[in-house]
């Protein structure tokens, strides 16, 4: 037997309200069916609060709903210092420093870290280093601190999408 279809949904905040009609019919028609796993998304930090808020009427119904609600905050200090050494595959004690950098720029947002890494290796600030026989990531903190790169994840993906060629 097969698991569940599973309907992933992702930035449900900027859902317009006949979408959030739809996700409400699904959700109540597949009440007693165990066969579709809804996953949604949604940054409550992004939702206008008010009473005329479509979306925020429909984030409050389904706080009455037999769903489970996961809250993610940003990660800590120690949350950004794993993922930078998980994806350097490096030891957490030589990428602690590297990692406050970032975590103090991307306030532990890990999607921002994430572009920041990219932004890093992109632009030869985080590279290949052969140390011995060994080859792995090294960088140059005086050169990071002093970069200046955008504190908005935005501004950061803005800048990013600058870069592509004019006829895409």
């Amino acid at each position: 037997s097969s698991g569940p279809i599973t309907i992933f949904l992702d930035d449900v905040q900027w859902a317009d309200p006949s979408s959030l009609l739809l996700i409400t019919s699904l959700l109540e028609s597949s009440k007693e069916n165990k066969c579709v796993f809804f996953l949604f998304c949604i940054r409550d930090n992004e939702i206008q609060r008010s009473p005329n808020s479509p979306v925020f009427n429909w984030y409050q119904s389904t706080l009455k709903m037999p769903l489970k609600h996961i809250t993610l905050a940003n990660l800590n200090e120690e949350g950004v210092n794993s993922l930078v050494s998980d994806t350097l595959c490096l030891f957490p004690r030589l990428t602690r420093h590297l990692s406050q950098v970032l975590h103090h720029r991307a306030l532990g947002n890990p999607f921002f870290v994430w572009q920041l890494l990219d932004t890093l290796q992109k632009e030869g600030y985080l590279y290949h280093s052969l140390r011995g026989t060994v080859k792995r990531w090294a960088w140059d903190m005086d050169k990071i601190n002093s970069l200046r790169i955008s504190d908005s994840v935005l501004a950061l993906l803005m800048r990013e999408m600058n870069k592509l060629p004019d006829d895409l």
